[in-house]
């Protein structure tokens, strides 16, 4: 029983008995198939129970196969029913079979070996598209649930700094000491950096959805690179390296563009060459000027 409701189901329309006997005697091992004599019957098997292939003649009484072909193949919810358009008449009818939707052509008189393997074919395909399709779906949920996660994390995440940023800065209007005062300066340097990096989490959004901006304004590239030693500098002097920035020949370091991403830049080479240099290593850093535009 279970075996039985196991089995796809295989409708062959065709008005002919001894083409019908065909099918049934090749194929019911390992389908469940049915009969139809005629376009009008055809439908309303398609209508009242599910069938997954039809073998659908075109010469048939009441409704021909391209009438029963087109009302299917418009109607979304049979979407899934492989159609097998079965024909003596090629030539004449291939074209419009395969515009109306069809989903393979057999010949009569049927060749079980022939009509068993594009079976197969368009059911492999069918699987394939299926799977296609749960992947997708996996995929678009598992997004929608990282960029849920990254709004909220940076959303909860810029509150407290935001706050750090404030008390550092009140907390320079009261400290004259010069060594606390350049510690507040480098935390509150570092605090401003970690708040661009929270910032560019929502930037993963605006990415997928092409949105992403770019903020330029003119700066000092010399200040930057500065900047961002300063900011590895306890990493630099905790493995004793010797750090040499090489920037003196620049006839300018006015720079137009995002101070931002170009950070994000110089932070990423230069945390690996920190990161991949030995314990009383050197590193030397050159910015150079490649061109520049008088105009």
């Amino acid at each position: 029983m279970s075996e039985h409701m196991n089995k796809k189901i295989l409708l062959i329309a065709d008005d002919d008995e001894m083409s019908r006997k065909v099918i049934q005697k090749n194929f019911s091992d390992t389908f469940d198939v049915i009969e139809s004599r005629d376009g009008k019957e055809t439908l309303e098997i398609i209508h009242n129970r599910p069938v997954d292939i039809v073998i659908l003649d075109i010469v048939m009484p009441q409704y021909n196969g391209f009438e029963v072909l087109k009302i299917v193949k418009c109607d979304e919810k049979y979407s899934d029913i492989r159609i097998l358009v079965a024909t003596s008449l090629y030539e004449k009818t291939e074209k419009t079979a395969l515009e109306l939707g069809a989903d393979d052509i057999v010949f009569k008189p049927y060749d079980p070996v022939v009509i068993k393997k594009r079976i197969n074919n368009l059911l492999t395909m069918q699987e394939q598209k299926r799977e296609l399709e749960n992947a997708l779906l996996d995929a678009e949920n598992a997004n929608k649930a990282k960029t849920n996660f990254l709004s909220r994390i940076s959303h909860d995440m810029r509150t407290p700094l935001n706050g750090i940023l404030g008390i550092t800065t009140l907390l320079k209007d009261t400290i004259t000491d010069p060594k606390s005062l350049q510690d507040l300066e480098q935390l509150e340097m570092s605090g401003h950096y970690l708040l661009n990096l929270v910032n560019d989490t929502l930037d993963v959004n605006k990415i997928e959805m092409g949105k992403l901006e770019l903020h330029p304004g003119a700066y000092d590239g010399r200040s930057i690179v500065n900047n961002v030693v300063n900011l590895i500098k306890p990493v630099i002097e905790k493995k004793k390296i010797k750090f040499h920035v090489h920037a003196d020949n620049l006839p300018y370091t006015t720079l137009y563009m995002d101070m931002g991403r170009l950070q994000q830049v110089i932070m990423n080479i230069l945390g690996n060459a920190v990161k991949f240099t030995p314990e009383g290593g050197v590193i030397h850093a050159y910015v150079t000027n490649i061109s520049h535009d008088d105009k």
